[in-house]
């Protein structure tokens, strides 16, 4: 159980990402289409960047989480610190196993018209920024503290009106979490599938290619959604408060 605090932050008018972050996610979503067009599951989603600049945002201790995801508490104190996020997602794990069965490798996309014989696992992520930059992503999985996989990617910026556009558009979810997902929803038992899902966070870190600054870190915990509500989320600011503390005690 993570123990929530309410952040105490002053009130502001503008609630997008951007308006505190040098970067911030817009969009995520994992998915799998099945075949020749006949619909899409949704895992997960989350829309809006206004996510991460909520003034009345729920905080949680790092020191709760850090031995779930190795090295975040060493990235996390590298800084900077208001780029990192907790992000737990309520899974929507109905999709249809047997229309999933036959799908794409990761190596072997489905064809531009989405027409395909095959189901597809993929993964969309768009981030926004009011600077123009090369973003390198790399998302990893951790299973009992461990990674597992890592996966990198860079986008470049495309311009929309006054910000800049990071889009991962339907990126192919890599051969692990495929064949992950599919074998979760074999237990067919919500309480075993929460069970896995104890052991199992993922992590996104974006960083400036030119640099290496990290720009933006979001780290995932994961439950099943309970059947009819579909997918959800809760979003938190990751804080080390003694370290806060200390800080006021010194600059006082």
């Amino acid at each position: 159980q993570l123990q929530q605090q309410q952040q105490q932050q002053q009130q502001s008018g503008t609630y997008n990402g951007i308006a505190r972050l040098r970067l911030a996610l817009d969009y995520f979503a994992a998915f799998v289409d099945y075949p020749m067009g006949n619909g899409t599951h949704h895992f997960t989603e989350l829309n809006g960047s206004y996510h991460f600049a909520d003034p009345q945002m729920e905080i949680v201790d790092i020191m709760q989480v850090a031995d779930k995801f190795p090295n975040l508490l060493d990235q996390y104190r590298h800084g900077p610190r208001e780029a990192f996020f907790l992000v737990k997602f309520w899974v929507d794990m109905t999709f249809d196993p047997a229309a999933a069965q036959n799908c794409h490798a990761e190596a072997d996309m489905p064809p531009a018209s989405g027409l395909s014989e095959r189901a597809f696992f993929g993964l969309t992520c768009r981030f926004e920024s009011l600077e123009c930059l090369v973003i390198e992503v790399s998302m990893t999985a951790i299973q009992l503290g461990k990674q597992v996989i890592e996966k990198i990617q860079v986008e470049e910026p495309v311009q929309d009106g006054g910000r800049y556009l990071y889009n991962m558009h339907r990126s192919p979810m890599c051969d692990y979490m495929t064949s992950f997902a599919r074998r979760l929803r074999e237990l067919d038992d919500i309480e075993m599938m929460n069970k896995v899902l104890e052991n199992f966070h993922v992590t996104q870190h974006v960083r400036n290619q030119a640099t290496g600054e990290l720009l933006f870190s979001f780290a995932c915990v994961f439950e099943v959604a309970k059947p009819g509500l579909g997918c959800g989320h809760h979003v938190y600011k990751l804080v080390d408060p003694h370290e806060e503390a200390m800080m006021r005690r010194y600059t006082a």
